[in-house]
């Protein structure tokens, strides 16, 4: 089977010349701050609204709306021609396209402002749908950014980077903003968060400039994301995936089920779940940045996927009965360590295939695919839980995690060292 890494289908254009160190660590830097602040707000979306909703008094079936506000981030695939098609190259082509993002971001956060938690959820709901539009057009952006302005041997370091700034951007709304400000109100916490928007501008402007670089010649039709499933390296590249992200993904919607049913309260959880789980991804996107340089991506998952057997069949015994917060914390902790390590391997394979000249929207293609799969498997790991038990869903997953880990190998070439 040939490797995903060996005779790239568009190579890096030749008429560019290699960045310096120097700018490359400009573009990882400025891209974190971007990300780091972008994180936090999607973050509030999906764990500190539905916490106000809660303290409000609504039920838990409309408070389950507000997970419709992530269809927007899952389907932004279909507006990401746009994004590669049309820009200001005097200003950058990919920052006219961040910073008017960035300002419509704290314009709509700050909107959030204006409505109450006790007065209805449908319009908060609403507002949080466009704030998920907005985070995912700028994904789409800062990621071709980042491709276009990173060489391939690079491609890890801004993985583990995608990956230590959405695990910092949870600590930090976990610890920093929620548990210091929330007990203060919506309003306090609204105002916290929209400041922190607003310093994401200066992030924005430090984003070196790729003046002189033209929109993309690719059409804007939507259907324009699914010209790259033709290809044999892509194809390859999402069945590895498929295989891989099921092993990890599978219990991953069991988290807050498990630890409730260890007897922990809602503050522990908080504490185990959000900081102690962020810090545990800050770590395992760090740690394999160098393990992905040193092996290559395809070793990596291999790993990866040996060592999530592993973790899962150890749990299936643990959790026998009634789980214990010991074997909580061993999930919580250990599963959020594999995933951000996965994300930075599977991520620099990601990043590899990519074509430049449709940089924005293929990452964001293969990127909702892997949103959407990771949904569908939590939900459905919750279902299997119900049929098979705890300790069922534990083994399927260690048995599906192993045939992941042979696909890595298979579907990457082997184990040999990465290509430079």
């Amino acid at each position: 089977m040939p490797d995903l890494h060996a005779d790239p289908t568009v190579p890096e254009t030749a008429s560019r010349p290699a960045p310096g160190t120097a700018r490359v660590r400009t573009v990882l830097a400025s891209a974190a701050l971007v990300l780091l602040v972008q994180g936090m707000v999607g973050q509030f979306v999906f764990q500190g609204i539905p916490a106000f909703l809660r303290k409000a008094g609504h039920s838990p079936e409309v408070i389950g709306l507000i997970f419709l506000a992530g269809i927007p981030y899952i389907l932004r695939f279909l507006w990401a021609p746009l994004v590669d098609r049309y820009g200001w190259p005097a200003f950058g082509h990919r920052r006219s396209w961040i910073l008017p993002v960035q300002l419509l971001m704290v314009l709509a956060v700050g909107g959030l402002l204006f409505l109450d938690p006790a007065d209805g959820a449908r319009p908060i709901v609403v507002m949080a749908g466009l704030i998920m539009v907005l985070i995912g057009t700028q994904l789409v952006a800062i990621g071709a950014f980042m491709l276009e302005n990173l060489p391939r041997a690079s491609h890890p370091a801004a993985a583990s980077v995608q990956g230590m700034a959405a695990a910092v951007a949870g600590f930090v709304l976990g610890g920093g903003v929620l548990y210091l400000v929330a007990d203060r109100g919506w309003t306090a916490t609204v105002t916290v968060l929209a400041g922190l928007c607003a310093l994401g501008l200066v992030a924005v402007l430090l984003l070196p400039l790729d003046r002189g670089r033209g929109a993309a010649a690719s059409g804007v039709s939507p259907m324009a994301s699914l010209v790259m499933l033709k290809r044999p390296d892509v194809r390859r590249l999402l069945l590895l995936l498929m295989f891989v992200e099921t092993g990890l993904a599978l219990p991953y919607g069991m988290k807050a089920i498990v630890q409730v049913d260890a007897g922990l309260t809602v503050a522990q959880i908080g504490l185990l779940g959000v900081v102690g789980g962020n810090a545990a991804g800050l770590l395992g996107a760090w740690a394999a940045r160098p393990v992905v340089d040193r092996l290559g991506a395809g070793r990596t998952l291999f790993g990866i996927g040996l060592l999530t057997a592993t973790l899962y069949a150890g749990l299936s015994l643990l959790v026998e009965g009634r789980p214990t917060p010991g074997a909580a914390a061993v999930f919580v902790l250990t599963s959020n360590l594999l995933l951000f390590a996965h994300f930075t391997a599977s991520r620099s394979l990601i990043m590899g295939v990519c074509d430049a000249a449709r940089a924005g929207t293929e990452l964001a293609t293969f990127l909702c695919f892997c949103g959407a799969l990771n949904l569908a498997l939590a939900s459905a790991g919750n279902s299997l839980s119900v049929w098979l038990g705890l300790t069922g869903l534990f083994l399927s997953a260690a048995g599906v995690a192993v045939v992941g880990a042979m696909a890595a190998l298979w579907l990457t070439g082997g184990p040999r060292a990465p290509a430079r």
